[in-house]
């Protein structure tokens, strides 16, 4: 059976960060079938009884929740579902994976050498618990604890982010934390209420506190100052492949299985956790060469040579410190450097690769793809730069 019209409905009228990845995803399937047409439907159109009578689509994308499937009542034809909020689906669904969000986020912070760790999360969003669970148990495998701050005076999001009784039992619990604390953030909206708690106290950022949010929402990671460092969950892909397996099962008649979670989330580093937590000395003024001298690549016998060591004590000592090797923390500070340019700024490609040591574009190009699994340009496109990638001469 040839599709007719593919409709994307339950989308809520202020089009958050999520619902606009997610959109592009299943826009960028549905340009590679001509013929196969996209709706969208604001969640109050479908709160008229029987608001899907008369209406003529092959198949439904939804961003469901118990109110929606009310309005689904009675309604057989072929339906997937890309929300994370709940624990459970009454259609397949199609997710980002949140417990690779919190896996990464720790390992992320482990490999800069912290020692305090700390979560704030929403309790009313499977997601949230998700990402915590993860997070905690990457931490104690290593024997850390993990503090945890969760919103609890509303179940409305902006309520319970906007009181000022949350904000004042929040800003007290950041005061508590010990220095340095590398904090995960929920979602970047809850960063930026940290952020802001953390500005009102006095809580310097990233230096007492560094803080990493999720979702890389193109205007939340850069409202203040300084700027949030996020987890990109690559909502796009998570769009393509729902709108992908709605098709086959659109053309099949097979079901899908009951959940696909999906693993394609990039860490973007900017102002917010660019600090190491390490106060062995030799490491600390090992890792102020290395970030003095990215654009020379420093190999690990001139790190060595500054730190005023042998290769292979500081070898150890990274490995003791960090987890990681010199030559591996190189690349990772490259490599992170590399993304901040893309994402902040409209140098070309050949401009970041020589600001980070790289020998040209294509040297540039093939350690993205081997270390992030993703191009310079996608990656600058998910981060919702508005700047071109020019090209160079």
């Amino acid at each position: 059976m040839k599709p007719g019209n593919l409709l994307l409905g339950f989308f809520r009228l202020d089009r958050s960060n999520l619902q606009r990845r997610v959109f592009a995803g299943i826009s960028r399937l549905a340009r590679a079938h001509p013929g196969l047409r996209v709706e969208q439907w604001a969640e109050a159109q479908l709160a008229v009884p029987g608001a899907l009578q008369g209406r003529h689509f092959d198949g439904l994308l939804i961003e469901g929740a118990h109110p929606v499937y009310a309005a689904l009542r009675g309604h057989r034809g072929p339906v997937i579902n890309f929300s994370s909020f709940l624990p459970e689906s009454r259609v397949p669904r199609v997710v980002n994976d949140q417990e690779w969000a919190g896996t990464i986020a720790a390992r992320y912070f482990l490999s800069r050498g912290f020692c305090h760790f700390a979560y704030c999360g929403h309790p009313f969003h499977h997601a949230s618990l998700l990402r915590s669970r993860a997070f905690r148990v990457q931490l104690g495998a290593r024997g850390f604890a993990c503090a945890e701050y969760s919103f609890t005076t509303a179940s409305d999001e902006d309520v319970a982010y906007n009181s000022r009784a949350e904000r004042r039992h929040l800003g007290s619990w950041l005061q508590r934390l010990p220095a340095p604390t590398a904090l995960y953030a929920f979602s970047d909206r809850v960063a930026c209420v940290v952020l802001e708690c953390c500005q009102d106290r006095g809580i310097e950022v990233p230096e007492r506190i560094a803080l990493l949010g999720t979702d890389n929402d193109p205007v939340l990671t850069t409202q203040l100052s300084p700027s949030l460092s996020s987890i990109d969950l690559g909502s796009e892909a998570t769009g393509f492949r729902a709108a992908e397996l709605l098709l086959a099962w659109i053309r099949t008649g097979r079901r899908p299985p009951p959940l696909t979670t999906l693993r394609n989330a990039h860490i973007y580093t900017r102002g917010s956790t660019e600090r190491h937590a390490v106060d062995h000395p030799t490491v600390a003024s090992a890792l102020d060469f290395i970030a003095e001298n990215l654009a020379r690549a420093p190999d690990v016998a001139a790190v060595a040579n500054a730190a005023n060591c042998s290769r292979r004590t500081l070898e150890r000592l990274f490995r003791q410190e960090l987890d990681r090797s010199v030559h591996g923390t190189v690349q990772r500070l490259r490599l992170e450097r590399a993304q901040k340019l893309l994402c902040d700024t409209t140098l070309t490609l050949k401009e970041i690769a020589s600001a980070c040591g790289f020998s040209c574009e294509q040297h540039l190009c093939t350690s993205f793809r081997k270390h992030l699994d993703a191009t310079p340009g996608s990656l600058r496109a998910q981060s919702g730069a508005t700047a071109r990638v020019r090209r160079s001469a």
